[in-house]
């Protein structure tokens, strides 16, 4: 059997048993949360706009269906 093989059983091995370790310890030996003496301040509220806000629109041409004239053809436009 080639070496990697050899390292890469071992590594999986260590890893399900670290995991198993670390799974049975956290069920039984549970005492209660980490953030139980953490005192937590009251939030402050923004405040209430009390109307919306209203953005102008900008004055533009309306637009048209129209096709543009055709330029009349001089001596260069063909």
């Amino acid at each position: 059997m080639p070496l990697l093989n050899k390292i890469t059983t071992l590594a999986a091995i260590v890893f399900m048993g670290t995991s198993i370790t670390l799974a049975y310890l956290s069920t039984n030996k549970s005492t209660g949360s980490v953030m139980s003496k953490v005192k937590v301040e009251a939030q402050q509220q923004a405040p209430v706009q009390t109307a919306p806000m209203t953005v102008p629109i900008p004055a533009t041409k309306p637009a048209t269906t129209e096709l543009p004239k055709e330029q009349p053809k001089g001596p260069d436009n063909k």
